[in-house]
């Protein structure tokens, strides 16, 4: 269902669209969000509010452009093609998602990533800083981006 969605807002003009959970985890998991979203604006990388949700799509245009020239690889690379969406005016539709009950299972190891999110965005600030991902890949449809300053 929430797929179904997300294609919508692509077949509506979107270049990406990205999901954004309706409530968080709670405990440890919902403290470890928040740092990491207070770490992203920390180094100054535009995004959405709910970048580590999991589920997001791209038009063809859109991800030929922005996984063209991703470089990293690891729980940080959609804060990274996010931050790149952001900086290059793509349209952005933040799409609703209903985060299930239950069990959660997450691959994060919170001591040993962490260090690594945050190498990771240093290498993104220091990418920007450097150009190096300005006027590259094919351009798709620049238009005004619905996720910019939220």
């Amino acid at each position: 269902e929430p797929v179904a969605r997300l294609r919508a807002a692509l077949e509506a003009g979107a270049d990406v669209a990205a999901g954004e959970r309706d409530r968080h985890r709670g405990g440890l998991r919902q403290v470890a969000g928040w740092a990491f979203g207070r770490a992203v604006a920390a180094y100054g990388l535009a995004t959405v509010p709910d970048s580590q949700c999991g589920i997001k799509a791209f038009s063809a245009d859109a991800a030929g452009m922005l996984f063209g020239v991703s470089r990293i690889d690891g729980f940080a690379f959609d804060v990274e093609v996010l931050h790149l969406a952001v900086r290059w005016g793509l349209e952005i539709a933040r799409v609703p998602v209903e985060e299930r009950g239950g069990v959660r299972h997450t691959s994060v190891n919170f001591l040993r990533d962490a260090p690594l999110m945050l190498r990771s965005l240093r290498e993104v600030r220091a990418g920007t800083a450097s150009g190096a991902y300005e006027d590259v890949g094919p351009k798709p449809r620049h238009r005004k981006n619905l996720g910019a300053g939220a």
